[in-house]
């Protein structure tokens, strides 16, 4: 998971004085959005967790950086693994 610490530290705080309900927003950014998520993906989202809060989590969950790893990070790191364990032996 990444982290931002000033986003996310902001988007938390922000959900935690909505009563707790606002880290919902968070939580969704965080598990379910990466960074090169389509438009689409991360909007329906923002609208689902906004929804099932009342609009308590759309402030939070515009704050609050992607957390999941891009595809193309986790790219980098199967192909370094990859290398290590077959060209490390050189």
């Amino acid at each position: 998971m990444k982290f931002s610490p000033l986003r996310d530290l902001a988007g938390g705080l922000i959900g935690a004085f909505s009563g707790g309900v606002g880290l919902v927003g968070v939580a969704a950014k965080k598990f379910f959005v990466a960074a090169d998520d389509s438009f689409t993906k991360k909007f329906l989202i923002g609208l689902a967790a906004t929804a099932l809060t009342g609009g308590a989590a759309l402030l939070p969950y515009l704050v609050t950086a992607p957390g999941q790893q891009t595809k193309a990070e986790l790219a980098v790191a199967r192909s370094s693994i990859v290398g290590d364990r077959y060209d490390g032996g050189e």
